[in-house]
């Protein structure tokens, strides 16, 4: 009777070490696995669609015209064709390099038809994203931000497009394959109805 009470004892209190430690090795499990997740980020908003080159807030609701009133067209404006990109009757797509051509900060692209001019998408090459990010940022500090992208691409050698899409609209962080850090970002309002209009979609 003795010894039978003695193994029972023994049983339970392996039985309870053995349940300890599964207890703590699936403590830290849970502890590994919740800091290798990245850090919970924001959905894109409105607001992510908004920049600023000096005290100047543009974003795709913006007058052309109030833009280029206090802006300008840029230094050497009308030596590049006043912008000229493609166009024909109907239309016209055209750019503005601020503060010129050869020390591009910001390139804001247009596209002019019968009715109206409305901004089709803004180039970044040393302004700050509503959320911090600049040229020059690491590709780590992008993730950090704004999460993992929504699709990625190779638009040419050496570098890769994070894209971050909100509807018709998307953010292209263009990375350095090399360096791994931010080349330029681009802010894209109106790429799919522009495209449209010129039919450069494949209609």
């Amino acid at each position: 009777m003795g010894n039978s009470l003695n193994k029972q004892e023994i049983l339970i209190t392996n039985a309870g070490k053995i349940a300890r430690v599964l207890f703590f090795v699936l403590l830290f499990l849970g502890i590994v696995s919740c800091s290798n997740q990245s850090p919970s980020v924001e959905a894109l908003k409105d607001e992510d669609f908004s920049f600023k080159y000096y005290s100047v807030e543009i974003n795709d609701n913006v007058n052309v015209d109030w833009i280029r009133l206090l802006l300008g067209s840029g230094e050497n404006f009308e030596d590049n064709h006043n912008g000229f990109i493609s166009g024909d009757s109907n239309s016209r797509r055209w750019q503005v390099e601020y503060p010129n051509s050869e020390d591009i900060k910001l390139r804001l692209v247009y596209l002019t038809n019968i009715k109206e001019t409305y901004l089709v998408f803004a180039d970044l090459y040393t302004l700050e994203t509503h959320r911090g990010i600049k040229a020059g940022d690491s590709y780590e500090s992008v993730i950090n931000k704004y999460g993992e992208p929504h699709s990625r691409s190779k638009p040419y050698e050496g570098v890769e497009a994070l894209r971050y899409t909100y509807g018709d609209k998307f953010i292209d962080f263009v990375i350095n394959n090399e360096s791994k850090d931010v080349k330029y970002i681009s802010i894209d309002y109106n790429s799919y109805r522009a495209d449209k209009e010129q039919k450069f979609d494949g209609e």
